[in-house]
């Protein structure tokens, strides 16, 4: 099958290829902003994969600046629970020590993006893993 002038695995061979990589966060720390540098381009729309480790919390979640979503798993309770439209794409809770830290994108960057870090409540401990796919 042809697409204009070119087939569709000719196509395909035209798109750019997502950049997939991890990187850590000791969500102790609180408040503030990550940057996530060396994709080599300008991201439009980010993938998260996310958990803390030694745990049974985890997070999923997409980001592209200007819509955010997702969906967490609560280790203590073992549910799960989605947080659409909360502007969030990076989201842990423990209904039982009371912790909500939540990240979402704050600028898409030449070579990266920044996070920004928000303790919504109590006191999160551990760190979380992030294995991302960036889109151009």
């Amino acid at each position: 099958m042809n697409i204009g002038n070119l087939t569709k695995q000719a196509q395909s061979e035209q798109l750019p290829l997502p950049y997939i990589d991890v990187f850590d966060r000791d969500i102790s720390l609180g408040n503030g902003t990550q940057a996530i540098t060396g994709i080599g381009f300008k991201p439009t729309c980010i993938l998260f994969f996310s958990a803390i480790g030694n745990s049974d919390y985890a997070s999923w979640g997409f980001d592209t600046l200007t819509q955010e979503s997702g969906i967490q798993h609560f280790g203590d309770t073992d549910s799960f629970a989605s947080f659409a439209g909360g502007g969030n794409s990076i989201q842990f809770s423990d209904s039982v020590s009371g912790f909500v830290i939540t990240a979402t994108i704050t600028s898409m960057d030449s070579d990266g993006f920044t996070l920004t870090w928000t303790v919504v409540s109590g006191s999160p401990i551990g760190t979380a893993r992030m294995t991302f796919v960036a889109f151009k």
